[in-house]
């Protein structure tokens, strides 16, 4: 995973998340273009996702499966759009129902924000 320039931290979150399955999302990885390094790993764990684990919803990934709503929001603010686009390619969704898979993220993110006690739209970048 070296080869790929990708930090200790990110190696080991591969490693401890999908086990011998982290080869798969690095095929993935491989596959797909771009120079921005995250959002690569993010949609190659989401393809995987989809494909592999049968997630349902853009939730279900940034909350369940990759704990990033917890642990990163920032990053899940920098990239929800961009993954929600990419899900919706994936999962087959219409417009109405990526709308309503944001909004329902959105809520939740404000939800945890709310909670830690920060103001949900300085976190959410509204």
């Amino acid at each position: 995973l070296k080869v790929y320039n990708l930090s200790d931290i990110t190696v080991n979150y591969l490693i401890s998340n999908y086990g011998r399955q982290t080869d798969t999302i690095m095929n993935y990885f491989r596959e797909l273009e771009g120079s921005d390094t995250d959002l690569r790993l993010l949609r190659s764990e989401l393809r995987f996702t989809v494909y592999h684990e049968m997630i349902l919803t853009l939730s279900d990934f940034f909350i369940r499966r990759t704990g990033l709503a917890f642990f990163d929001v920032n990053k899940v603010n920098r990239y929800r759009e961009l993954m929600s686009r990419e899900f919706k390619m994936l999962a087959g969704l219409t417009d109405e129902m990526q709308r309503q898979q944001l909004n329902d993220l959105d809520r939740f993110l404000e939800k945890i924000t709310f909670l830690e006690g920060k103001n949900p739209r300085e976190s959410n970048g509204k």
